[in-house]
């Protein structure tokens, strides 16, 4: 589904419901954060969340997720949460305001493309270098730190 571009404030939590959905586009909108339910989308290859006002990559307070095949209901999402979208392969998170990116996202194996550019994030995840399916990362040149 194409969001972007509509001037939206909140993405409801019920965007977790949308189980089959592989390309989220909330692009160039005026976010300030993400339900942590964003995580909970299985199927989710690609997301769009760049030229937002995004400090994070997902809402920091884990909230109560509905019950999934093979999950019990009530399971917390973490606040790191991004990792659990184990078939993404493009994030496009550049122009937002993001510090720091989750130590989680060397979790997302099948990651192709990770840009970040125009954010002030300071530091990379050493473990990223993990990432074999990482062909194109796009992060500004005073980004060179590792944890």
């Amino acid at each position: 589904r194409h969001l972007d571009s509509c001037a939206l404030l909140h993405i409801p939590p019920a965007i977790g419901q949308l189980d089959s959905l592989r390309t989220l586009n909330l692009g160039y909108n005026l976010l300030e954060d993400l339900p942590a339910e964003i995580c909970a989308l299985p199927a989710l290859r690609s997301l769009f969340v760049n030229n937002n006002r995004l400090a994070s990559l997902v809402r920091s307070i884990p909230e109560h997720r509905p019950a999934r095949k093979g999950q019990p209901a009530g399971a917390l999402l973490q606040p790191e949460a991004i990792g659990s979208l184990k078939q993404l392969e493009f994030l496009y998170a550049d122009n937002n305001r993001l510090g720091a990116v989750p130590a989680s996202i060397v979790e997302l194996f099948r990651l192709r493309t990770l840009w970040l550019h125009a954010n002030p994030v300071r530091k990379l995840p050493r473990e990223m270098k993990a990432l074999a399916h990482l062909e194109s990362v796009r992060i500004d040149s005073d980004t060179t730190d590792t944890d």
